[in-house]
């Protein structure tokens, strides 16, 4: 039974004083810093299992010590103290890192009027989501792109602990060379309108970006988010607008205000585009597609890659071919060996279906490691994370739920039609199995599982031992499923 059929909902506890890095520690710290997580500004996290840095093995019985905020020690076993968070049960490791989210978007139907409606109703909506996101596992989002111009203040008031939510590192505004994004008459509406949709990133000339950029970072961004011209889709004749000199007047002012430049590409005929961006030294494409070109370009220069193909396959009645040429791209940057960070676009893909960025990744030919690291190691690269660390810490637990999830449907979805909405078939393919017992070693990527015809808590049990016995690191959580009987001839194979 292949690991990418199925979803696994591990039994997670996310430390993350440095989001998504490895858990750091002083091996010089003092014996004294134990004691010291017994006072009120400290305490003790008994981890049964720590993946400190994903891709590394999981180690057992640890005590993370934090003191101000800051993780001080790791040491071996559960040290006593008086602020004991009790996590022994469970998995611990640093915060998961969604690099691609819009959280004040609405939802995508109301892209071209969220920027009409009252910005402290787009706040106050926006709230609820960003503590959900926080709940999901996420401690840092990089939010690109807020057409209501919120997302800064917002930014600071979870820093401060005002709203519950997480590190928020945004751009507002898209940069682009002229009008290269929403405009009122692009969008059919009145001119009246037009002071609505004025962008204060788009510019026409070197001193105009460098300045716009400036001001940006003045406002608070953390991030400089550029969005290609959309006329190569309108008029296929056109290959490109924006020239490398042009793109490199707002990318090389952001990094010498030490601002990582995001790419919005373009789904055109032409790679023209992307090509520009490259070259002119974007940090990260995002979306793409990606032609054999570019991808050697990202590989000699160190670009990053945050393919957000979860939202290309639920657009493929919208774009035909779309998630075709996403998942090729995805395929070939694997190979390469060019750096993934995880990114969802949310809303386009809601928070309890972000899982499905990571099947989709592991689709395209990355190990179930690798895919954890997206979304850890790498993402905090990307963004420069180890070097500057937020002010406040978090910690988030998950409890324990079984989840082995079978994806394939037994019917096809029936699409949209005149009066009737889109539907989805219950049933699952499931190939005969009643019951099937898995074991996922979060450090190795190992997945040990065997199909029952029923489902007792000693084939449960039975199955646990051996995944620990094969586990060099004995670092495996145990789930189980229980599945109806499925209408498939019983002499297919139950696995």
């Amino acid at each position: 039974m292949s690991s990418k059929n199925f979803y696994f909902r591990l039994v997670l506890a996310m430390v993350a004083c440095v989001p998504g890095t490895a858990l750091a520690q002083d091996d010089h710290a003092p014996a004294a810093a134990a004691q010291s997580a017994t006072t009120n500004s400290g305490y003790v996290i008994h981890a049964g299992h720590l993946l400190a840095k994903p891709g590394q093995p999981t180690t057992t019985n640890k005590s993370i010590i934090v003191q101000n905020g800051k993780i001080v020690a790791i040491e071996d076993g559960f040290v006593e103290g008086t602020n004991v968070v009790d996590l022994s049960h469970a998995y611990v490791l640093p915060g998961l890192i969604n690099l691609h989210t819009h959280m004040a978007l609405p939802a995508y139907d109301r892209a071209f009027t969220w920027r009409l409606e009252r910005p402290e109703r787009v706040m106050l909506a926006t709230l609820p989501r960003l503590k959900s996101m926080l709940e999901a596992g996420f401690t840092t989002v990089r939010d690109l792109g807020d057409d209501s111009s919120i997302m800064y203040e917002l930014a600071d008031a979870t820093r401060d602990g005002i709203v519950p939510g997480p590190r928020i590192l945004a751009s507002e505004q898209f940069f682009g060379i002229g009008n290269a994004y929403i405009t009122n008459y692009a969008s059919g509406f009145r001119p009246e309108l037009a002071p609505f949709y004025n962008n204060r990133g788009n510019c026409t000339t070197r001193d105009e970006c460098r300045n716009a950029v400036r001001d940006e970072v003045n406002r608070g961004a953390q991030v400089i988010k550029i969005r290609l011209s959309l006329l190569p889709l309108k008029d296929t004749r056109i290959e490109s607008v924006e020239t490398v000199e042009e793109l490199k007047w707002i990318i090389d002012m952001a990094h010498q205000l030490k601002r990582k430049v995001a790419v919005h590409t373009v789904v055109g005929p032409s790679f023209a585009p992307v090509t520009n961006a490259i070259l002119a030294g974007a940090d990260t494409i995002e979306h793409g597609p990606l032609s054999d070109e570019q991808v050697k370009l990202m590989k000699g220069r160190g670009t990053a890659y945050i393919p957000t193909l979860a939202v290309a396959k639920g657009s493929e009645a919208t774009f035909p071919g779309l998630y075709e040429r996403f998942h090729a791209s995805a395929v070939l940057a694997a190979k390469s060996g060019i750096k993934f960070g995880f990114g969802t676009d949310f809303p386009l893909l809601p928070i309890d279906q972000s899982y499905r960025e990571m099947l989709e990744m592991q689709e395209a030919g990355l190990s179930t490691s690798e895919v954890l690291k997206t979304a850890t190691v790498n993402a905090a690269e990307i963004l420069d994370l180890s070097l500057h660390p937020p002010r406040r810490c978090r910690v988030l637990c998950l409890d324990e739920k079984t989840g082995l999830q079978a994806l394939p449907r037994l019917h096809p979805t029936l699409p949209l039609r005149p009066g009737w909405v889109e539907r989805q078939e219950f049933e699952y393919i499931r190939h005969g199995t009643v019951a099937l017992f898995a074991a996922f070693d979060v450090g190795t990527g190992e997945v040990f599982a065997q199909c029952y015809q029923h489902h007792p808590n000693l084939a449960q049990a039975h199955l646990c031992d051996q995944a620990l016995k094969a586990s060099a690191c004995s670092g495996a959580a145990a789930a189980s499923f229980p599945a109806q009987p499925s209408r498939q001839r019983r002499s297919e194979p139950a696995c």
